[in-house]
Parts: structure tokens; C-alpha cells; sequence
């Protein structure tokens, strides 16, 4: 079992070789692409929105993973080029060679779905996760920089939105307390009629990774997909008439996560969530519209 300060002390030299490369490659490119600008300003500038990083021991392999912002849950992979050879199904964002030496040319890549089935998500691998800011990859005047630890034991009913969102990503997910969160974080309750059935209230957790299948679930329940074929060429009064009431649904729904959204002043990463929501709706309502 490796120590934490061990862990966090390998990764800071990796990363501050990648952010050479970075640099460099700016210089010599002009610019990043989009995933790699927000991860070098993230890890420049920590207390503009710092970025999360999580480190896997898988059979004294250290896997660099690091926080996917534009995406909830997800993650890249930071790897030099004799790393890379032993996983091919990693693909590099925008490979740059700084040097010839394998073991110091490091880049930024997509992890696969074998690594997070078999990396990120095994349960007999040591991981560590934290923020960058905990490396010391910049100086900080801690005077100057608000306390923001959320304490691992506290009352879910004291804490703000928030400091929920914290807590519910430190806590174990065999802590009863983290179910509790879910359902405060994920879950929104509709009101709708399902196709040639009565109204009922229906509660739903809209997990990060299942947005599409839960928002279009709804979605069919209200008007079934084999049915729109038919009746938007034959019965168009009864196809419109369905698609108002799910328009009306999802608009409903849209209010909860604006509700949602009002809670909450810092968490960008959860905002995000709640924005990949509001698209799924969008998405939803032009498939009506077909």
C-alpha cells in the first residue's frame, strides 16, 4: 500500500512535466485544444476553478487520471510515450512530441471503457483522489484563500447545496449517507400521464451517466415511438395533441433543474450536470418536432 504523500509527491513531477509541454507546445502551435487550455488554466490557476485528479494503483502501475470538465464523471489520462505503448486503445487528444526520450514526453488521452470498467471502477485497486491545488503546483497566500473543507462526518442537514455536492463526491458509496445525497442531488419528481393510462406522480434519480436513458424514457412513456409514425401521418390532431402534453412535461421538468440550479453558487462541476439535463430536454423536444 503506497502513502498518500508518496502518491501525491510522483504525480506533482508528472504533471509539472506535462505543463512544459503544454507551454511549449502553445508557443510553438499558438494554442491548445479546448481539453488541454482548461486543464493547464485549471492547473495554473487552481482558485479560478480547480481540477480534480485521480490516481489508481493497478499492480504497481500508477494511472494519472485527471478530470474531464466539460463532462460529468469523466476522466483523461496523463501518460508519456512508453506508458501509451502498453495501452492501445488510449488515443492522445493532440499528440505532441517535446522529446525523443519516451519516458519525458508526456501528453493528454482519452481513457478507454476498459479502463474505467477495469481501472477507475475496481474495487481491489488503491486510489487516491484529490485536487491540484494539493500538490503545490503554484504558491498560495492560504490568508487569502476561503476554508472550504467539507468534514467527512458532517450532518447532511447543516450543510448547504454545495457543500452537499462535496460531501456526497468524498463519501464512500457504501455510506447510507450518500444515497440520502442522491436523492437531494439527482432526484425530481413529475407529474404526467403515460399513454392510455391516469395521471400519477412519478419520482425518478437522474444519474449523471443516464440522463439520455431516463429524460427519453419519459419521453416514450408519454408517446410511445411506434406510434409517432402513424399517427403524425394519419391522426395529426391526436400526434399533436401528445406532443404538447410531453412538450409540457419536459418544460416542467426544465423548472426543477432551473430550481436546482438557483441552490447552488460554486459547483461548477454539478452546474454542468444540470446543463447536460437542460440540453437532453432540448434534444427531446426536437425529436418530437421530426
Amino acid at each position: 500500500m503506497f502513502q498518500e504523500k508518496e502518491i501525491k509527491a510522483y504525480v506533482k513531477e508528472k504533471i509539472e512535466k506535462l505543463l512544459t509541454i503544454l507551454e511549449n507546445k502553445k508557443i510553438r502551435r499558438g494554442k491548445l485544444l479546448q481539453d488541454e487550455e482548461i486543464i493547464y488554466q485549471s492547473l495554473k490557476n487552481p482558485f479560478k476553478g480547480d481540477i480534480k485528479l485521480l490516481v489508481v494503483i493497478d499492480n504497481n502501475k500508477t494511472h494519472i487520471f485527471i478530470e474531464d470538465k466539460r463532462h460529468v464523471d469523466s476522466y483523461f489520462v496523463i501518460m508519456n510515450d512508453k506508458e501509451a505503448n502498453s495501452y492501445s486503445a488510449r488515443r492522445a487528444v493532440d499528440y505532441y512530441s517535446f522529446t525523443n526520450i519516451p519516458e519525458e514526453n508526456y501528453n493528454i488521452y482519452l481513457i478507454s471503457q476498459q479502463d474505467n470498467r477495469e481501472i477507475i471502477q475496481n474495487p481491489k485497486f488503491q486510489k487516491i483522489k484529490f485536487y491540484s491545488i494539493e500538490l503545490g503546483l503554484v504558491d498560495v497566500n492560504f490568508s487569502e484563500v476561503p476554508k472550504s473543507e467539507i468534514d467527512i462526518n458532517a450532518n447532511i442537514d447543516s450543510l448547504d447545496w454545495d457543500q452537499k455536492w462535496e460531501l456526497f463526491k468524498k463519501l464512500s458509496d457504501y455510506d447510507p449517507r450518500k444515497k440520502e445525497l442522491m436523492k437531494d442531488l439527482f432526484g425530481f419528481n413529475l407529474r404526467f400521464k403515460k399513454y392510455k393510462m391516469p395521471e400519477d406522480l412519478y419520482y425518478f434519480i437522474i444519474e449523471p451517466m443516464r440522463i439520455r436513458e431516463i429524460v427519453g424514457m419519459v419521453v416514450r412513456d408519454i408517446y410511445p415511438v411506434n406510434l409517432r409514425v402513424v399517427l403524425r401521418r394519419d391522426y395529426i390532431k391526436e400526434h399533436n395533441e401528445l406532443v404538447k402534453y410531453a412538450k409540457s412535461v419536459l418544460e416542467e421538468l426544465k423548472e426543477q433543474v432551473e430550481i436546482k440550479k438557483n441552490n447552488f453558487k460554486n459547483s461548477s462541476d454539478y452546474m454542468l450536470y444540470l446543463s447536460k439535463i437542460e440540453e437532453e430536454i432540448q434534444y427531446q423536444i426536437n425529436q418530437l418536432l421530426i
